[in-house]
This record gives C-alpha cells, structure tokens and sequence, in this order.
C-alpha cells in the first residue's frame, strides 16, 4: 500500500507521508519546520474545495474568463477570453512567455533573460460536474479545434462567428494548448496527450492554483477563510480586463 501511495501524485492525495511513509499526516496540519508560505498554502488547500463549488456555479462565459485570469496568474503576458458559443472549440487565447526578463531591472538596460521566446496559448474551458472524467475522444478533438484554429479555418464552408484573429498570428510560431475544465481527466486523456503540446488542467488543480494565489481568500485575525464576496469582485475585475 505504501508503494501504491507513493507512486500517486501527491498533490492529489487528501494526506502526506511522514516518516518515510509510515505515517499518513492531514496536509492540514502544521509542522515545525513550514514556513510562511507553507502555512499559507496549508490553509489554501483546505478551502480550494470551497473555491471548487463558487466555479461550479459560474456562467459558462465566467468560467471561460477565469481559465483566461488563470493563465494570466500563470505568467502569461496578455490573454483573451472569447465568451461566445461560437468560437471554433477554443474558448481563450494569448501568449505566454518561456522565460520573461525580470520585472525589478527597467526594460532596455541589460538582457535578464535568453529564452525571449513566447508561446501562442490556445484554450478550452469545460465547466463540468467533478464526478465527470473526460477522456480520449474529448482531447482529440480538441487537437482538431487547435489544428483548425491554426490553419484559420481553412476550407472550412461554416467557420465560427468569433474566433482568434488572422491577426493576431504569427507565422509558424510555437504553441500551447490548454484544456480546462472543473472535472478531472481519464487515463486515456493524459495517454492521449503524450508529447502533443497540450497541458490538462483538472477542477482540483484549477481551484488549488487560484486558492494559493489567494482568489477569493481573506485573512482574519491570523485565519484564512473563503470570502464569495471577494471572489466576486476579483471576478468583474477580470471580466472587465480579459473579454
């Protein structure tokens, strides 16, 4: 058993291994050793099942806008969230940077990176129940969308109303495809992917990301807690700046 358990990730275990795996410990819990940020995450993983149900219950046009704001919180230099059903299968867009220079040095006094290069995001956002596990014929499909999208739907005699812009393109540029949904995947999905370019993003991750970037949470007195308020006003914030 502790074999099995060590070979799962263990972020998507409700515990953590102690004492070289022979005591199942609560993330919760607090060790001597954790620092600030540790102790924070501790909290933050405790409520990401709260921030789990608040993106259950968007609109499918908010939960495309947070998969957009997701991105953005993941280093993306500029994103689109296209909130109309008639996009082609890819709900949101921009571009990521590999290796952004660093934002404490002033633009133009010295090069703080090499790896300049950006890669061209093309996403789609699923707002599914978490007991949904998406599999193969999903992420193929979804290929499909991104090869169409890049050949600008090229012979296609109905193509989407709303779509990337021609553009907004550049010529044979490196991409990203990013599938992300509130439910989880099957086997056959993370199978389906391989070296395909293509990043799945489950609800739990999704929810644990936006929580430790303290989405929606608020600290009272030392405590943490899960504010929906809050959440709502991140989210008109990024409605406002992302479509």
């Amino acid at each position: 058993m502790r074999r099995l358990l060590a070979e799962r990730p263990p972020e998507d275990l409700p515990f953590r291994l102690s004492d070289g795996g022979k005591r199942l410990v609560g993330k919760a819990r607090i060790s001597a050793r954790d620092n600030p940020e540790t102790i924070f995450a501790r909290s933050a993983e405790r409520l990401s099942d709260l921030l789990l149900k608040a993106l259950l219950d968007l609109t499918t046009d908010d939960f495309e806008v947070v998969s957009a704001a997701s991105m953005m919180l993941s280093g993306a230099r500029e994103m689109k969230a296209l909130c109309t059903g008639d996009e082609g299968g890819i709900d949101f867009y921009g571009r990521l940077e590999i290796r952004p220079p660093s934002s404490n040095v002033p633009a133009g006094l010295m090069h703080t990176t090499v790896l300049p290069k950006e890669l061209l995001v093309l996403g789609q956002a699923k707002r599914n129940h978490p007991d949904v596990r998406i599999g193969r014929p999903a992420i193929q499909q979804f290929k499909g969308q991104i090869q169409d999208c890049l050949k600008q739907y090229e012979g296609n005699h109905c193509p989407p109303s709303h779509r990337v812009p021609k553009s907004y393109y550049l010529r044979d540029e490196p991409f990203l495809g990013v599938f992300v949904t509130t439910a989880s995947f099957a086997e056959t999905a993370d199978e389906s992917v391989g070296a395909s370019g293509i990043v799945l993003v489950p609800g739990t991750r999704l929810a644990q990301f936006l929580a430790f970037r303290r989405v929606g949470i608020v600290e009272e007195e030392g405590n943490y807690r899960f504010d929906e308020k809050e959440f709502s006003v991140w989210l008109d914030s990024q409605r406002n700046g992302l479509t």
